[in-house]
């Protein structure tokens, strides 16, 4: 992706639980830059931000935005989208996307059988 020249900035945004689950299922230490024990090294062009900033760039229709993907969405994160509540920035983020009619896309987690 660094390499890339089509990519210019990633916006990684993650919930609390969504952190959790990451570090849990990954055998990862704590939750202090996950990103990069998940890499394993530094990544320029992902910008990390956090759900609570409900202001961030990517919370406005003016910031640039080709495509927005949710993985894995969870059901209350998609009930949250798809009524408007936007108490975070995912789904302020998905908000926008929608607005602007950018590709949107979500992945809800197959059921344990």
């Amino acid at each position: 992706m660094e390499h890339d020249q089509r990519v210019k900035t990633v916006n990684f945004i993650a919930s609390d639980s969504g952190l959790r689950v990451m570090a849990e299922e990954l055998k990862i230490e704590g939750r202090s830059e996950l990103l990069h024990q998940i890499i394993g090294t530094s990544a320029l062009k992902i910008q990390v931000q956090s759900n609570a900033d409900i202001g961030a760039n990517v919370a406005s229709g003016s910031y640039p935005s080709d495509a927005m993907v949710v993985i894995p969405c969870s059901v209350g994160t998609l009930a949250r989208i798809a009524n408007g509540i936007a108490s975070h920035l995912i789904e302020r983020a998905a908000d926008v996307t929608l607005k602007e009619r950018a590709r949107w896309c979500y992945a809800c987690a197959k059921p344990a059988q």
